[in-house]
């Protein structure tokens, strides 16, 4: 999870200086390398499909990130808060009853860590599974 709580904080970075997209440099270690290429890249396609980013490309010559950043036609930003939750020193998960009687603020977006990979909170709830909360968007 170690990428994902990098491309986070370069993508809030990117919103407070107002940029147009961000671009990270991946140094995976061989044996992890394509579970954490794959998370990261799911991760990326649950920012698109919610909204929140325009899109990204990977250049794997120069394993390189670029997200584009996206922003509303008034000029706010898509994204106007994301946390991180879960961390190496915490690990908060929750169970499928906590997601299916919605204990969970509304109008956010929780991705979890799922069996079954990432997935977001109304996704995990369809497939009856809990999982680790990584982050909440709003």
């Amino acid at each position: 999870m170690k990428s994902i709580h990098n491309i986070i904080s370069l993508i809030r970075k990117g919103y407070q200086r107002k940029d147009n997209f961000i671009k990270t440099t991946y140094q995976y270690n061989l044996q992890s390398k394509s579970f954490q290429e794959e998370n990261l890249f799911i991760f990326l396609n649950i920012l698109i499909k919610e909204g929140f980013i325009r899109g990204y490309r990977y250049c794997k010559e120069l394993n390189q990130v670029t997200v584009y950043l996206k922003y509303e036609s008034n000029g706010n930003q898509a994204i106007t808060s994301i946390t991180i939750i879960s961390k190496e020193s915490y690990r908060k998960c929750i169970t499928t009853k906590v997601i299916s009687q919605n204990r969970l603020g509304v109008g956010s977006t929780y991705v979890l860590s799922t069996i079954l990979g990432l997935k977001t909170r109304h996704e995990a709830r369809r497939l009856n599974l809990g999982g680790e909360v990584i982050c909440t968007i709003r």
